[in-house]
């Protein structure tokens, strides 16, 4: 039977990656083996045996194929994936690796979520001192915040890989002067005005998607508190 997803499936590592945190294979006994998916690739995470997993102690991998010989699974992987991207861990034998396939089917399956409440990431400050630098950054946030600004504000270029209709919702009140707004190179007006200044101690809104096949962020909505 083919397993794509096996749950609770942590199993002890028989032999350890070589070097421990570089080598691109590890082993299982065949026996465990059979607690991890046989299809591939599949995500996994190896943690130390005993201990809860943290970006600390663990990382993700991906497992890519495995091959049998007396007794042991060996599983070809790749090291130090994960979202954002973990970091390499010296693997012994005192680890454990178990099916992390979620993180696959959060990238490439088509889920349904009934009931479920998504929390935006969102990226906070009071004031910039003249642009935004790099704090708007589309891998990082959904929703970009200003609660106080206190000088002119240049929303520079976001970061990231964006994809196409990708969404940015931006919030800005100034300190209680009026503030003026402008705005890097690939923000575009679309059929509402890209907003010129704050308005002294009121909130302002903008609503912004990302359109890849021109490399633009387009406003598609403005509101400001009366």
């Amino acid at each position: 039977m083919t397993r794509v997803h096996t749950d609770l499936s942590a199993v002890p590592i028989s032999v350890a990656p070589s070097p421990a945190t570089s080598g691109t294979s590890l082993g299982v006994t065949d026996a465990n083996a059979a607690y991890l998916p046989d299809t591939y690739p599949y995500w996994a995470v190896l943690v130390p045996t005993g201990e809860s997993p943290t970006r600390a102690n663990s990382e993700v991998v991906k497992v890519t194929a495995d091959s049998s010989s007396d007794g042991t699974t060996t599983l070809t992987i790749v090291r130090a994936q994960g979202i954002p991207a973990t970091t390499a861990q010296s693997v012994t034998t005192s680890f454990d690796i178990y099916d992390a396939n979620s993180i696959e089917a959060l990238e490439t399956g088509i889920l349904t979520f009934t009931n479920k409440r998504i929390t935006p990431r969102i990226v906070s400050a009071a004031s910039y001192t003249t642009d935004t630098g790099t704090a708007l950054n589309s891998d990082d946030l959904d929703m970009f915040i200003v609660t106080a600004q206190a000088g002119a504000l240049k929303f520079n270029n976001p970061g990231g890989t964006p994809t196409q209709g990708q969404k940015i919702l931006i919030r800005v009140k100034d300190d209680g002067t009026a503030r003026a707004l402008t705005y890097d190179t690939q923000f575009r007006a679309m059929g509402v005005d890209l907003p010129s200044t704050t308005v002294l101690s009121k909130t302002l809104y903008m609503g912004f998607i990302y359109n890849s096949t021109d490399t633009k962020w387009d406003i598609v909505a403005s509101a400001q508190e009366a």
